[in-house]
């Protein structure tokens, strides 16, 4: 019979699984609320309202004198879509201790996510009389936490769960000499954040040490992967209708305002994240995205260490279903087949297509090398790489007088 036949397809619309960029996790000290908030639970939080549904609001950190709903709020209040998973630990447990690998803090939260955290937060609330001990211009605590910190990283990459640890660095002395120089420390996939809004810290002396993780985790969470979080123009800190850093301080309680400029510099030449301002702005912003390791490193911004292992994340994706498939070898030599090596070309190539498409890499090479032995070692070597996107840290302009009468 005569007809008009129509097939119907999909795809046109060039929609796609929602990213898990901003997925983040803060792993911190409280305590439990009867049927609410349970310590040693991991919580996946979309909203701040999640959190206020464990019975965790404003009062909740007053009367246990805790920054949770604060540093979630803030979480939020930066990263309005992202995705927090929350692990709250006794107020005994210290930095040092949630970071480390062999317990079950920090490490379980990464493990109950199910490699969806792409960075993470160690962050201390200290019960009522605890007192700093002060080493090389921070809490002792922070200082230990950083090489665990590092060490949970390194250990998550093994399980092919890459990750980024954000340290609280609580309690800075306010002596930009005698300050920790933490590019010296060789720890890529660490940070250290020492800012805090002093109008939280003036709110109970137990916070008077504080770092405002939380706002800086959300900005990472809304931080395209390639971005750095002291972009300027899209992540000002300052927002006054609701008093959120209209000043701004360092974890020594100091406002930022009353450091010597010489001073600043050195603090962010030792790799610290902390708010400052701009003389012809209004408002505050992160300094720098520094990482705990080598100013000359790859890895020595937070957004290089997220671009690498976001770029890890997709290759492993696409190359885990051709793990033990057969390799075509040339008869006469044993070498890898060219179009065996074309195929894995192709395969690694277009698992990074998305980030090119989404200006998160500017270019990209994969490379299989023929001459592999690959009968001896069923190994099959791919050589990947990127190129990243570059960051205006410094902007110089040339400025003069010009008579047009000369011209």
């Amino acid at each position: 019979m005569n007809d008009v036949n129509i097939s119907i397809s999909g795809g046109g619309l060039g929609r796609r699984n929602p990213s898990t960029d901003g997925v983040m996790g803060l792993v911190t000290t409280g305590v439990a609320v009867v049927g609410g908030l349970q310590l040693n639970t991991t919580y996946e939080l979309n909203e701040i309202g999640d959190l206020e549904a464990l019975l965790v609001n404003p009062a909740y950190d007053a009367t246990n004198k805790t920054l949770i709903h604060h540093h979630v709020s803030e979480f939020f209040r930066m990263s309005p879509n992202g995705t927090l998973f929350l692990r709250v630990a006794a107020q005994t447990v210290t930095l040092t201790q949630l970071a480390d690998v062999a317990n079950t803090h920090a490490k379980q939260l990464l493990q109950d996510a199910g490699g969806k955290v792409n960075v993470i937060t160690i962050s201390r609330n200290p019960g009522t009389g605890y007192t700093p001990t002060l080493t090389g211009g921070l809490d002792g605590d922070v200082l230990t936490a950083i090489p665990k910190a590092q060490e949970l990283a390194v250990s998550e990459r093994t399980a092919h769960r890459p990750v980024f640890v954000l340290v609280e660095g609580r309690s800075f002395n306010g002596t930009a000499s005698s300050a920790t120089d933490l590019r010296t420390l060789d720890a890529e996939l660490v940070a250290v954040v020492i800012g805090q809004d002093p109008a939280v810290a003036a709110l109970d002396s137990l916070y008077a040490g504080y770092a405002a993780v939380g706002t800086l985790l959300g900005t990472i969470s809304a931080a395209k992967v390639n971005e750095c979080v002291a972009w300027v123009r899209k992540f000002p800190l300052t927002r006054a209708v609701d008093n959120k850093f209209v000043t701004a301080a360092l974890s020594s309680g100091i406002l930022v305002a009353n450091y010597t400029d010489a001073s600043i510099n050195t603090l962010n030449d030792k790799g610290y994240i902390f708010p400052r301002d701009f003389e012809g702005l209004t408002g505050f912003y992160w300094n720098d995205s520094h990482t705990c390791t080598s100013a000359d490193s790859d890895f020595a911004q937070i957004e290089n260490v997220r671009t690498i292992q976001k770029a890890a994340r997709r290759i492993r994706a696409k190359l885990l279903p051709d793990v033990a498939s057969p390799l075509k070898v040339d008869p006469e030599n044993g070498k890898l087949d060219s179009i065996t090596c074309k195929y894995f070309e192709a395969q690694g190539d277009s698992s990074l297509d998305q980030m090119m498409e989404d200006a998160e890499i500017v270019g990209k090479r994969v490379y299989v090398n023929p001459n592999q032995n690959v009968l001896s070692t069923s190994k099959l070597s791919v050589k990947f790489r990127i190129t990243p996107y570059g960051v205006a840290r410094e902007i110089e302009g040339d400025l003069g007088f010009d008579n047009p009468f000369n011209n």
